[in-house]
């Protein structure tokens, strides 16, 4: 979600990276979440729950969206890594 991109800088009050991370956005293709990614979110939830882990909300919504659209997630969050279904790709910051 592009929203998250901009949060961490926005709220944290860095100018130069909330305007980099806008400039970032503005180059990508930002999919959209439907209905179908509604249902494949409500599936991911119902079975992290069930096998008692917690939820991050967010991170199953993004999620959802990357399944529905058969895309590779990248990302840092390791959280990602317990959605069986999703492919995820990690890099660390240097």
């Amino acid at each position: 979600m592009a929203w998250e991109i901009l949060r961490g800088p926005k709220l944290a009050k860095r100018a130069k990276e909330y305007n980099d991370a806008v400039k970032l956005i503005e180059r990508l293709t930002v999919l959209p979440f439907t209905s179908a990614s509604a249902r494949i979110a409500m599936d991911i939830e119902f079975e992290l729950k069930k096998k008692g882990r917690e939820v991050n909300l967010i991170d199953v919504l993004i999620a959802a969206v990357a399944i529905e659209n058969n895309s590779k997630l990248v990302t840092r969050d390791e959280g990602y890594m317990q959605i069986e279904e999703l492919q995820v790709e990690s890099y660390f910051k240097e």
